[in-house]
């Protein structure tokens, strides 16, 4: 009786959890193993303060640039 255990996966998979239980007889020496791997989940990064801070400083440019033309405008029909 012989316990397989996958201790490398092929990249971009995860281990496989659990181990496979064999065993080898005289009768059937010849052993076909399936491990079906699943993909590996990477989350895309969030909560970032650097893209945060560049982020709000554009909107705030944004915002004081749309009222300082908005200033303008209402001078100029004036």
């Amino acid at each position: 009786k012989y316990r397989v255990t996958e201790t490398k996966a092929p990249e971009g998979y995860e281990l496989l959890r659990n181990s496979k239980d064999v065993e080898i007889t005289g009768e059937n020496r010849d052993i076909k193993l399936i491990a079906e791997n699943e993909l590996k989940l990477e989350l895309p990064e969030t909560g970032r303060t650097n893209y945060a801070i560049i982020i709000s400083a554009i909107g705030v440019v944004a915002i004081l640039l749309s009222v300082v033309l908005s200033k303008k405008y209402r001078e100029k029909k004036t």
